[in-house]
Formats: C-alpha cells, sequence, structure tokens
C-alpha cells in the first residue's frame, strides 16, 4: 500500500557508464579492437569484416580457408552476428539463421547470404 511518510531508496547510478566508470558501449566484450581484413580471423574464429565498403560475414576453418559470405541479411537488410555455440549466422532482427554455407536454416529469410570471395 502507498505510504507518503515512507522513506524513499536511495537513487542508484542512472546509466551503465555511471555505474561501471566505463562507456555502455564496452559492454558485452566490444572493448576488443574488430579484425579488419581476412589476415586477421584465426582459424575457428569469425568475423563481420567490413571489406570495400560491404558487410562481410567471414569464418576461417581448422584448416585455413576463409568462407566469406554477405553479412546482410537476405530478409530485411540486417547485419548478422556469429554465433559461436550453434556456429551459426544469426540475424538479431527477426530471427533469421544461416549455416556457415548461407543457407537459411531458420526463418522468416528464405534466400540464402550470398557468397563473397575470401582471402
Amino acid at each position: 500500500m502507498f505510504d507518503a511518510t515512507r522513506i524513499k531508496p536511495a537513487a542508484g547510478p542512472k546509466s551503465a557508464e555511471e555505474a561501471t566508470g566505463a562507456p555502455a558501449s564496452s559492454a558485452g566484450g566490444h572493448i576488443e579492437p574488430k579484425p579488419k581484413s581476412f589476415d586477421a580471423v584465426g582459424r575457428g574464429e569469425a568475423a563481420i569484416l567490413k571489406i570495400d565498403g560491404e558487410s562481410v560475414a567471414a569464418f576461417r576453418d581448422k584448416q585455413g580457408i576463409v568462407h566469406a559470405l554477405s553479412a546482410v541479411c537476405s530478409h530485411m537488410g540486417c547485419i548478422v552476428g556469429w554465433n559461436e555455440t550453434d556456429r551459426t549466422w544469426d540475424c538479431p532482427c527477426h530471427g533469421s539463421r544461416f549455416e556457415l554455407s548461407g543457407q537459411v536454416l531458420a526463418g522468416p529469410a528464405t534466400k540464402p547470404l550470398t557468397s563473397k570471395i575470401g582471402g
């Protein structure tokens, strides 16, 4: 029940930046620099690269072969991200999921990610 005489708790920080002293963008592992070329993607690793102005989803397999796809989801154009657990490219906007080859695993996307020539 509402009680006007109740003591108000001390106000906490208004943002993650206030609470930690670090910018909010550094939360969730975004503090590490992102690779800028195919050469920077290690074996068994994946990254979203900017190559000639295009977003490219790159994965280097254990044999050292780079698999490169457009990082632009074929559904509505959002940029996919790497799902390390399932080893898939997942769209954060509407939930489409793609295999390493770019083939659709789950929609709403119906077309695969387009292949790009890798490094």
